[in-house]
């Protein structure tokens, strides 16, 4: 078809979270949808090569899970095959009214003769009045036109251990959110492999970056997909290491040790030899001793080991 029915305050509405490379994706792959009547291929590159946008792959993904369904024929939006079978609808009651209109005259010959030399004109003027409909959405009774794609295998090239990764992914989102719906996870292993292929990441350290964000309390409700997972994937591998480095400081002993040791380096220039000192003053080094060894060890305890 090459018109549909847009409107603005709707489509506004629903897509102001989007940002500009997913919105013009979204718009474009609708209008890919309007003119074909069918859904889109399941093939994200092949999609991402039709509305000539190869190089976000991610954004037409992340419009796909959230604005269309994945079925055995490719991904349909709902709101698209409302009015395309409106559009159905109204055709075939214009072609019917047609008809009966020249079925009246039927029994004249002058009128029959007529009617069957400009039926078809009319037929025709019926049809011109909707949009082209020549590739409509399999949606009729005549199951035989349904191309069935069960035994077709998946256009993406991830592999098992993407495949894996995502579903495992998955199962840790769910412990975050327990309400996210089931994703497509040809989808997620796609996004996967592209880390690994085009991001030159391998499974380890993705695995490691987002299980850090997993259990993170901010990022653990953020990064809940693939997509965001590579999006965000730099920046969430500094927090990472930062976070790394302060709860694991540097070591160099024991720290009451090395208090005890720096004390003692402190008692032998201040007092000089213990030998000299009479029992009452042993007794006050002693108290004094052990209030400086108790601040020192707290000193050590706020110090900022980040610092180092």
């Amino acid at each position: 078809m090459h018109y549909y029915q847009f409107n603005i305050g709707d489509y506004a509405s629903s897509t102001q979270h989007l940002d500009p490379i997913e919105d013009i994706a979204y718009r474009r792959m609708l209008d890919l949808y309007y003119s074909k009547e069918s859904p889109l291929p399941k093939d994200i590159d092949k999609i991402a090569r039709l509305i000539r946008m190869r190089s976000h792959q991610d954004s037409i993904a992340i419009v796909l899970e959230e604005f269309f369904c994945k079925e055995k024929d490719g991904y349909h939006n709902k709101g698209a095959n409302k009015a395309l079978e409106k559009v159905y609808k109204k055709s075939e009651a214009a072609k019917k009214s047609a008809e009966a209109r020249w079925s009246k005259n039927k029994d004249l010959d002058v009128c029959e003769r007529n009617a069957n030399a400009s039926e078809t004109q009319c037929e025709n003027n019926a049809d011109g009045m909707l949009p082209n409909t020549q590739y409509p959405i399999p949606n009729t009774q005549d199951k035989d036109l349904l191309v069935s794609s069960e035994t077709k295998r998946s256009k993406f090239k991830f592999s098992d251990e993407d495949m894996r990764f995502a579903k495992e992914m998955f199962s840790r989102v769910l412990v975050v959110n327990p309400s996210t719906k089931k994703p497509s996870f040809d989808n997620w292993a796609n996004t996967i492999r592209l880390m690994r292929e085009s991001d030159n990441r391998n499974h380890t350290e993705m695995w490691k970056v987002f299980s850090w964000a997993n259990k993170d309390s901010f990022w653990c409700s953020n990064i809940l997909s693939p997509v965001k997972l590579r999006k965000q994937f730099d920046k969430l591998t500094v927090k990472a290491n930062e976070t790394n480095k302060q709860t694991n400081p540097p070591t160099g002993g024991n720290a009451q040790q090395r208090v005890a040791d720096a004390l003692a380096q402190q008692r032998a220039e201040f007092y000089g030899s213990s030998e000299n000192m009479g029992s009452d003053d042993f007794v006050l080094y002693g108290q004094v001793d052990e209030q400086e060894r108790g601040d020192a060890l707290i000193d050590l305890d706020n110090r900022d080991w980040s610092s180092k």
